[in-house]
């Protein structure tokens, strides 16, 4: 749901727990391969809201994913599983439900 841009969330939080999806999906960081996964905006989809990814540029996001993935090295997948749990509880919107109104 974080990814979908539904939850409101901070950028270092969104940035923390798209290298953690990055670490579950693709195992450890490993340079120039690793940064080929991100070549373009569409890459960081499935890590990052659309919303953040739009703000700024893709370089700048790619960096900051980037540096944060390699801080994971050595994470096992179900580490950073419960990692990106324990992450995702510091979102202000954490447990909230949020309903559709119509008016």
């Amino acid at each position: 749901m974080v990814v979908s841009g539904a939850y409101p969330i901070t950028d270092y939080l969104a940035v923390k727990l798209g290298a953690l999806h990055l670490q579950v999906d693709h195992g450890d960081f490993n340079g120039p391969k690793t940064a080929a996964l991100l070549k373009e905006a569409k890459d960081l989809l499935p890590y990052m809201p659309q919303s953040l990814v739009d703000r700024y540029k893709i370089q700048y996001w790619q960096k900051r994913l980037l540096q944060q993935y390699s801080r994971y090295k050595g994470m096992s997948k179900l580490e950073a599983q419960l990692e990106y749990l324990r992450v995702a509880r510091k979102s202000p919107a954490y447990g909230a439900s949020i309903f559709e109104i119509r008016v």
